[in-house]
Protein backbone atom coordinates (compact mmCIF):
# COMPACT_ATOMS: atom_id res chain seq x y z
CA UNK A 1 0.00 0.00 0.00
CA UNK A 2 0.95 3.00 -0.80
CA UNK A 3 1.44 5.78 1.91
CA UNK A 4 0.97 9.23 0.11
CA UNK A 5 1.35 12.78 1.87
CA UNK A 6 -1.86 14.77 3.12
CA UNK A 7 -2.69 17.67 0.48
CA UNK A 8 -2.99 21.31 3.32
CA UNK A 9 -3.34 21.58 6.62
CA UNK A 10 -6.30 19.42 8.10
CA UNK A 11 -8.21 22.58 9.55
CA UNK A 12 -7.89 24.12 6.37
CA UNK A 13 -9.23 21.48 4.51
CA UNK A 14 -11.94 21.27 7.25
CA UNK A 15 -12.83 24.38 6.86
CA UNK A 16 -12.94 24.86 3.41
CA UNK A 17 -15.25 21.51 2.91
CA UNK A 18 -17.72 22.95 5.57
CA UNK A 19 -17.84 26.14 3.10
CA UNK A 20 -18.46 23.96 0.08
CA UNK A 21 -21.13 21.99 1.70
CA UNK A 22 -22.58 25.15 2.76
CA UNK A 23 -22.88 26.66 -1.13
CA UNK A 24 -24.19 23.30 -1.81
CA UNK A 25 -26.74 23.61 0.50
CA UNK A 26 -27.58 27.18 -0.17
CA UNK A 27 -27.81 26.76 -3.67
CA UNK A 28 -30.37 23.88 -3.52
CA UNK A 29 -32.35 25.57 -0.39
CA UNK A 30 -31.94 23.27 1.79
CA UNK A 31 -33.23 23.19 5.14
CA UNK A 32 -31.49 22.29 8.23
CA UNK A 33 -30.60 18.62 8.28
CA UNK A 34 -30.36 19.03 4.42
CA UNK A 35 -27.62 21.84 5.63
CA UNK A 36 -25.69 19.56 8.00
CA UNK A 37 -25.63 16.40 6.09
CA UNK A 38 -23.89 18.61 3.22
CA UNK A 39 -21.63 19.81 5.51
CA UNK A 40 -20.43 17.26 7.49
CA UNK A 41 -20.65 14.97 3.80
CA UNK A 42 -18.60 18.00 2.21
CA UNK A 43 -15.68 17.38 5.21
CA UNK A 44 -15.54 14.33 5.20
CA UNK A 45 -14.98 13.42 1.89
CA UNK A 46 -12.65 16.40 1.30
CA UNK A 47 -10.62 15.27 3.85
CA UNK A 48 -10.31 11.27 2.83
CA UNK A 49 -9.58 13.03 -1.13
CA UNK A 50 -6.32 14.86 0.17
CA UNK A 51 -5.34 12.11 2.35
CA UNK A 52 -6.13 13.14 5.55
CA UNK A 53 -7.92 10.03 6.36
CA UNK A 54 -6.55 6.80 6.24
CA UNK A 55 -8.66 3.89 5.79
CA UNK A 56 -7.12 1.82 8.90
CA UNK A 57 -8.90 4.34 11.33
CA UNK A 58 -11.53 5.82 9.19
CA UNK A 59 -13.70 5.02 12.05
CA UNK A 60 -12.28 6.63 14.80
CA UNK A 61 -11.35 9.77 12.18
CA UNK A 62 -15.11 9.90 11.22
CA UNK A 63 -15.98 10.89 15.26
CA UNK A 64 -12.92 13.58 14.93
CA UNK A 65 -14.34 15.11 12.03
CA UNK A 66 -17.68 15.69 13.60
CA UNK A 67 -16.84 16.62 16.98
CA UNK A 68 -14.60 19.39 15.16
CA UNK A 69 -17.61 20.29 13.35
CA UNK A 70 -19.16 22.58 15.54
CA UNK A 71 -15.74 24.60 15.73
CA UNK A 72 -14.88 24.51 12.38
CA UNK A 73 -16.73 22.96 9.78
CA UNK A 74 -20.81 24.63 10.69
CA UNK A 75 -19.13 28.40 11.07
CA UNK A 76 -17.46 27.90 7.42
CA UNK A 77 -20.76 26.15 5.77
CA UNK A 78 -23.29 28.75 7.40
CA UNK A 79 -21.24 31.80 5.95
CA UNK A 80 -20.98 30.14 2.66
CA UNK A 81 -24.57 29.25 2.84
CA UNK A 82 -25.59 32.87 3.41
CA UNK A 83 -23.33 33.63 0.37
CA UNK A 84 -24.94 31.31 -2.03
CA UNK A 85 -28.47 32.29 -0.78
CA UNK A 86 -26.96 35.96 -1.50
CA UNK A 87 -26.33 35.82 -5.45
CA UNK A 88 -28.91 32.80 -6.03
CA UNK A 89 -31.61 34.33 -3.97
Amino acid sequence: MVHRKPVGHPSFVMGLGGFLGGVAAGVIHADFLGFLFLTLGATYGLLAALGHIHNAYAGSQLGQVIGLSTVLSMPAGFAGMLLARSLWG
